[in-house]
């Protein structure tokens, strides 16, 4: 499906830069190996940690926690692991990756125990939503793998916050996710 609002091209359901910037929308290469790329990532996660750890140790009371972009970029690489995805280049509006059947997908990632903002314009872009809870251990807790309408219809009387954010709360989240039907979900990755 392919139109165009606003000077904006939509390709798949996801929107893209006017005309001319269009390449942004091409997948991004899988890896020959995702089993290596997920290990090397893992391990340079935990250092991370452990460079927090020692900043938090060095400046009590300051947080030194990794948020927004960097948990964003770790979030979809955690998905790439998990799901049959493909990303698309960083920072495309409405959705982060595609699946084999063509469907789009925004993916959500947090550290945090309550919830993961959206985008109230990412409705109607993305087909589906995966949530991922992150830990400091490089465990995965896949909060939410369904539709992104019926995710959506839990902040769709919430109003936004300045940035056009609402958050969506995980326990809700994980409510929902019982009940989605498995032809819903966002295909796992075969080992």
């Amino acid at each position: 499906m392919t139109g165009r609002s606003n000077g904006a091209v939509t390709t798949g359901g996801c929107a893209s830069p006017p005309t001319g910037e269009a390449n942004r929308l091409r997948p991004v290469a899988e890896p020959p190996d995702v089993q290596q790329l997920v290990a090397a990532t893992s391990a340079l996660v935990a250092d991370l940690h452990r460079v927090v750890e020692a900043l938090e140790a060095l400046h009590p009371g300051r947080k030194f926690t990794p948020d927004g972009h960097l948990v964003g970029s770790l979030g979809e690489v955690a998905a790439v692991a998990l799901f049959d995805i493909q990303l698309h280049n960083a920072s495309n509006k409405g959705c982060d990756a595609v699946c084999p059947d063509g469907r789009t997908v925004e993916i959500k990632a947090t550290y945090g125990s309550r919830g993961v903002a959206v985008r109230q314009s990412s409705h109607g872009i993305a087909d589906a939503l995966v949530v991922l809870k992150l830990s400091k251990d490089g465990s995965v807790e896949v909060v939410f793998n369904g539709t992104y309408g019926v995710a959506h219809a839990l902040v769709q009387d919430k109003p936004a916050a300045s940035n056009g954010q609402v958050s969506m709360r995980l326990s809700s989240l994980r409510a929902l996710d019982a009940s989605v039907p498995a032809g819903d979900r966002v295909p796992r990755r075969s080992s």
